[in-house]
């Protein structure tokens, strides 16, 4: 089914109008308010031909709500139970699901923690910190999530990588992706995508959007944030003190182990670097975090 065919069925099913591409929308904000987009959703935006998630601002009855549409009906799956479990947690409120859409509420002010990269983060530490204790909380589901093992699969495939200069530093992180997974650590419900941009402030307080829903071991989720906004992270001249505090603080306002949370980093920063070659992205900011991470 195309995407037009997927638009048009949302728009009947759950009784919408003016449906716009979200970008087109935020640009109209822009353009109104005289401000600019972040870099990072600029970067989503060039990067949207990639994607198999197509985000629109809409109206139902009277009320401005998101809708998304995804090709991939057993990921958007995944995040409607992840967001269904983190309720009353922290996370976007579900207004309504079918098999290829979603319709989220709109989260009103719409600035996300990117904004406090690089002069707050302290404060961004705090808030990521009180997010992720709410979102560790979230009861048991019936729904059988992916667990990280099988999504860490890629490092493990050596043909793939074996040309690139940083095999080594990939090779190395498979085996302590390994090492981490041989510890039987108790297995919750994660996010897996807590970057700055999937973390927003709405009027009623801080919100996450866009969670993967993956079974693993709590200090995983912590990797995300900490090698983020990557383009910007990846460039600044103290990244690595930055990654440092990062992991340092949030080791201790969590109760988490550091040097698991920096090990893990280091894992999650190949296999980010993967991903990017695998979908034909620009790997540069992505390479050079996994050489940063191999250092901490």
């Amino acid at each position: 089914m195309t995407i037009d065919s997927l638009i048009k069925n949302a728009t009947v099913e759950f009784g919408l109008s003016n449906v716009v591409p979200y970008m087109s929308f935020l640009r109209r904000q822009e353009s109104k308010k005289n401000i600019q987009l972040d870099s990072c959703l600029r970067r989503n935006d060039r990067s949207a031909s990639i994607s198999k998630n197509h985000i629109f601002s809409a109206i139902q009855k009277t009320k401005s709500v998101i809708l998304k549409i995804s090709e991939d009906s057993e990921e958007l799956e995944s995040e409607y139970n992840a967001l269904k479990a983190f309720e009353n947690l922290g996370a976007a409120s579900v207004l309504a699901y079918s098999k290829n859409a979603i319709i989220l509420e709109r989260i009103e002010s719409g600035n996300s923690l990117a904004e406090y990269f690089p002069n707050n983060e302290e404060a961004s530490i705090d808030i990521v910190s009180e997010i992720i204790k709410k979102l560790r909380d979230a009861p048991r589901s019936s729904y059988i999530f992916t667990s990280i093992d099988q999504w860490l699969g890629l490092l493990d495939d050596q043909a793939f990588y074996e040309s690139e200069d940083i095999s080594d530093l990939i090779k190395k992180a498979s085996v302590i992706k390994d090492e981490l997974l041989s510890v039987k650590k108790p297995q919750i419900l994660l996010h897996a995508d807590l970057h700055h941009n999937n973390i927003l402030k709405g009027f009623d307080g801080w919100k996450v959007i866009d969670p993967k829903g993956v079974i693993g071991e709590a200090e995983y989720d912590v990797g995300c944030f900490i090698r983020n906004p990557v383009s910007e992270l990846s460039s600044h001249v103290d990244a690595i003190n930055i990654i440092k505090n990062r992991i340092s603080s949030l080791s201790e306002k969590l109760s988490y182990d550091p040097q698991r949370i920096a090990n893990w980093c280091f894992v999650q920063a190949a296999l980010s670097f993967l991903f990017a070659r695998q979908d034909g992205v620009d790997t540069r900011g992505f390479r050079k975090l996994v050489e940063i991470f191999e250092e901490v």
